[in-house]
């Protein structure tokens, strides 16, 4: 129904079809992450706009708590044939809430980050401000909550698990609101990418850790290896983002370019990446020396 329904997937070793489901209700429903436990169960989740949208199991069974038709996160466990919902969920608080992605453990537990608008009423936390952040809840295979850990202020990208249980979240934070970062490389800009670690209970934060440039920056997907070292990628228009042992030194896009022979080939002429030319002049006296207006994007 309404623009889109989420859609689940199984593909063999040969890329054919093995199944494939609608998961959506009448208005607008979006899959934005997707785990297989160790039993083959797949574990989806998302947003949705439904109020109708599939549920078993559930801890939350009214959108947006019945106020209004705001987004909501879901999560959902299907069976390993894709026909049967062994629990479904909405999982949100007083405002637009969606997932940004989910993680499974080997004993099938469910990791969920959620972008809430507003922290007030969401499962398992205790505030009530109204804060806005991410939201990291734990989810039994059964599909009871076990915790949700609150971040202020700022918006997943991606969710990672350790061996041990710890939960690894990559974001981005604006410099409007305070930062809660424990170490930050590289000036904030109007945003920074962030990664924190949770404790397997979560009950408290190990370390957060910020990645900036004098323009912005933002995290999008993170992976953790054996070690528990953290591996995360994301963008920035920033030239000065905190570089160690780089493979490519300079930012790829450049505004101003130059060429010698025709346009035949071109060098790029400043280091300002995302600068906005504006009006370009030649000097009537020299005509050899050209004038560039730029807007900065800072």
């Amino acid at each position: 129904g309404g623009t889109c329904d989420a859609f689940v997937a199984k593909l063999g070793p040969d890329g054919k079809r093995l199944w494939a489901t609608y998961l959506g209700g009448i208005l607008d429903d979006w899959a934005t992450g997707v785990a297989v436990d160790s039993a083959g169960n797949v574990l989806v989740t998302g947003y949705t706009r439904s109020a109708n949208f599939p549920l078993a199991n559930a801890i939350q069974d009214t959108l947006n708590h019945g106020a209004t038709d705001d987004y909501d996160a879901f999560v959902a466990k299907l069976d390993p044939t894709g026909s049967k919902l062994l629990y479904s969920t909405f999982l949100g608080g007083s405002a637009d809430d969606g997932a940004a992605g989910i993680t499974v453990d080997s004993a099938g537990n469910a990791y969920v980050a959620v972008n809430a608008g507003s922290v007030a009423g969401f499962p398992g936390t205790q505030n009530t401000l109204g804060q806005f952040g991410i939201v990291v809840s734990k989810l039994n295979p059964l599909g009871a909550l076990v915790y949700s850990f609150f971040h202020p202020y700022s918006t997943a990208g991606g969710i990672a698990l350790d061996a041990a249980g710890s939960v690894y979240v990559a974001g981005s934070s604006s410099s409007f609101y305070p930062s809660t970062a424990s170490q930050t490389f590289g000036p904030p800009g109007s945003a920074y990418a962030i990664v924190f670690k949770i404790s397997p209970d979560a009950s408290k934060k190990i370390y957060e850790t910020a990645l900036g440039g004098s323009v912005q920056a933002a995290a999008a997907a993170i992976a953790v290896d054996s070690a528990g070292e953290a591996y995360v990628a994301g963008s920035t228009s920033s030239v000065d983002f905190p570089l160690v042992r780089p493979l490519q030194s300079s930012p790829g896009a450049r505004p101003l370019w130059k060429s010698t022979d025709s346009g035949a080939t071109w060098i790029p002429m400043d280091d300002l990446p995302f600068a906005l030319p504006q009006m370009l002049l030649a000097d009537p006296t020299t005509p050899t020396t050209l004038y560039e207006a730029t807007g900065d994007g800072r």
